[in-house]
């Protein structure tokens, strides 16, 4: 048995039911479940999403810790998602699969051991990546554009640029049952 949790990014009033949300009927199949709240840390502005990342981190490490031990936890976390899911890691009590969508982050990262394998899906023409990298004094880089650059080898990088032309690209309904296909194979090798 599985666990999907679906992780939004931010400035998005809708807290993702309009882009990583949308995975959610595509991958509650057989034993399989999808939580989308657990993680919701809501609406998060450009200036609270530097003033408010505590309580969303704390937030996905109760999620993940929640979970019985005999269930394996996937979090596909969209855009800045990455980047709050990443600083969680340290403090979740079991290892995790990750899949990074359009990632909010340094291209280069480090992750921490509790990421037991992750997906890089990254999208080359994805503007809004490209410029949130250009923000100084931030966390935010290029990873969801340029793909995994770093030396961690439990990171695949996929580049949907053929497939989704645009940040988020992937939750699109045309995208999105073929996105979430790839997903589900990657997720139960």
């Amino acid at each position: 048995m599985r666990i999907y949790f679906l992780l939004h990014g931010f400035n998005d009033p809708t807290a993702g039911k309009n882009n990583v949300d949308k995975c959610g009927p595509y991958l509650e199949v057989g034993d399989d479940k999808v939580d989308v709240d657990e993680m919701d840390y809501g609406y998060y502005s450009y200036v609270s999403v530097r003033l408010r990342k505590r309580p969303a981190i704390l937030r996905i490490v109760n999620a993940i810790n929640a979970v019985p031990e005999d269930v394996n936890v996937v979090v596909i976390c969209y855009s800045n998602g990455a980047n709050y899911l990443r600083k969680a890691l340290p403090y979740l009590n079991r290892s995790v699969e990750v899949v990074f969508c359009s990632a909010a982050l340094n291209s280069k990262a480090k992750f921490h051991e509790n990421m037991s394998k992750g997906w890089n899906f990254h999208i080359k023409s994805d503007m809004a990546i490209r410029l949130a990298a250009l923000i100084p004094f931030h966390v935010w880089g290029s990873m969801g554009a340029v793909g995994y650059k770093g030396d961690d080898l439990r990171i695949m990088n996929l580049d949907y640029t053929d497939i989704a032309s645009r940040h988020g690209g992937m939750f699109k309904d045309e995208v999105i049952g073929f996105f979430t296909s790839k997903v589900m194979r990657l997720t139960t090798a």
